[in-house]
């Protein structure tokens, strides 16, 4: 599998959690970032922890012009659960493939932090509107048992911090 991108709704899903993990700790997003990259790395061609870093910056940057203030833990959660567990807002993502595996990456690169910003937006202006955009308080990658590979990463740092 290592001769693949990572797919951009795992890449969208790692920076949001790690923004919401930077909330909720104590710990930087230098040193969240550098973890989630040391292994998505071992699955997928390497991450470059300063993308990570800088996407995750650029999320929590949005956060505060919108005055996002206490919900920007749940926006932050809630899109990350939204982009493993959904293709679109009526498309539910199938998480259990029949004839490949769901953490399978690309032969081309189709993440990039603009990209991630651009749905992060639409994601938050969606939950402002009270338009039905699911999400599961609660919900961590590390629970998400059909990403094994995902959901072992951000068990281990849980476990770390």
């Amino acid at each position: 599998m290592k001769e693949k991108y990572c797919p951009n709704w795992i890449f969208d899903a790692v920076v949001a959690e790690i923004g919401g993990k930077y909330i909720a700790s104590h710990y930087s997003i230098e040193s969240l970032s550098a973890k989630y990259s040391r292994g998505l790395s071992k699955i997928y061609f390497p991450i470059e922890a300063i993308e990570i870093q800088a996407t995750t910056e650029t999320l929590l940057e949005f956060l505060i012009k919108i005055y996002a203030g206490e919900a920007a833990f749940e926006y932050l959660l809630g899109f990350a659960f939204y982009r493993v567990n959904y293709s679109s807002r009526a498309s539910k993502r199938n998480l259990k493939p029949t004839l490949s595996k769901i953490e399978a990456g690309s032969s081309e690169r189709h993440y990039n932090g603009r990209q991630t910003l651009k749905m992060f937006r639409a994601y938050c202006f969606a939950r402002r509107s009270d338009v039905d955009i699911p999400s599961s308080p609660g919900w961590t990658l590390a629970i998400q048992r059909e990403l094994v590979g995902i959901s072992k990463i951000s068990a281990s740092l849980t476990e770390t911090f």
